[in-house]
């Protein structure tokens, strides 16, 4: 079981001793928050590095017609 949660493995509550229906839901709340963490981390870094690549792309077209170059 603690390899399981461990790996990050959602565990089953069937077939279980009266005892540790408890753990098991903690486990889980456990593994599942970490996943939400994670998920909210990637999403405000590629929000940031979004931002960073449009404040740093500040090249603008050519001015000209394309047969002079």
């Amino acid at each position: 079981m603690t390899e399981a949660a461990e790996q990050g493995f959602l565990l089953s509550q069937q077939n279980l001793p009266a005892s540790l229906p408890s753990v098991v839901r903690e486990a889980d709340r456990a593994v599942l928050g970490g996943y939400s963490v994670i998920l909210w981390w990637a999403v405000g870094l590629t929000l940031l590095a979004g931002l960073l690549a449009g404040l740093l792309v500040t090249a603008k077209a050519p001015s000209g017609d394309a047969g002079s170059r």
